[in-house]
């Protein structure tokens, strides 16, 4: 994440210490490392103790998640996006295939998608980063077709990558490539900043919740501005969604709820 070495990723205290089990998550209390709990679990639990920021992935799909999908294998879509309108709607598994992240030869390719989507990224078939992008788009995508259901920060979170992928894939299909395999890596810090903010707004309810939003919407701002060692275009991608959320910030984060 985007927080500067040994300052707490909450609140920027300076008196932070290292979270035994993964050495690269800094907290000033067990108040806030309560607050983060509920998704930095996932990476503590996956990741060696070490100091270096993890790759961003996602955990798997929860059940319910995946019986939407065998419910309505050809209702719910994604959008193909193209460089230029008008946009292709194809169903969620042929959108896989096409940006090469599956093979699909028929329904039960499908169904194996979504059994394989459950399992935890070491045992799961599909290899990274196709398997994050492919859970960051069905959380994404159709993150309002899901509202009924529990939405958590990961929900949040992919939403705002969903938009950010979005609008990269026409950009570098552009210049003749596919979204880069290392790109979970290199936007990581913006990517786990993204997931605290959204962890914040939907776990902690304090007096100082609006600041804490604020300071982890400008960490990802700061992070584009002086870290960021992409192209303009992708910078500028990241600084808009970056720009949102400091507005939900400003709105004491009652929208990301």
């Amino acid at each position: 994440m985007a927080a500067p070495p040994g300052r707490c990723f909450v609140c920027d205290n300076t008196s932070a210490k290292a979270c035994s089990g993964c050495g690269w998550l800094f907290v000033c209390s067990r108040a806030h490392q309560a607050v983060l709990w509920p998704t930095h679990k996932y990476f503590c639990r996956t990741s060696p103790p070490s100091r270096s920021l993890p790759a961003f992935t996602l955990p798997p799909l929860k059940p319910e998640e995946a019986e939407i999908y065998r419910l309505h294998p050809d209702g719910h879509v994604l959008h193909g996006r193209e460089p230029e309108p008008p946009f292709e709607m194809v169903p969620w598994y042929k959108s896989f295939v096409k940006a090469g992240w599956v093979t699909y030869r028929g329904p039960e390719d499908a169904r194996w998608i979504l059994d394989d989507l459950q399992k935890p990224a070491g045992s799961a078939e599909t290899p990274e980063p196709a398997r994050t992008f492919i859970l960051i788009a069905l959380k994404g995508q159709h993150f309002e077709q899901r509202i009924e259901l529990d939405s958590d920060a990961w929900d949040l979170c992919s939403r705002d990558l969903t938009r950010i992928l979005d609008r990269l894939r026409p950009h570098f299909r552009s210049k003749g490539m596919a979204l880069p395999n290392d790109l979970l890596t290199r936007l990581a810090p913006f990517f786990h900043q993204d997931l605290i903010f959204n962890t914040i707004g939907i776990n902690y309810q304090g007096k100082d919740r609006q600041e804490l939003l604020n300071l982890a919407a400008l960490r990802m701002e700061d992070w584009v501005v002086k870290d960021c060692e992409e192209e303009e275009e992708v910078k500028r991608c990241l600084a808009g969604v970056a720009a949102v959320l400091l507005i939900i910030a400003a709105t004491d984060g009652r929208t990301v709820c």
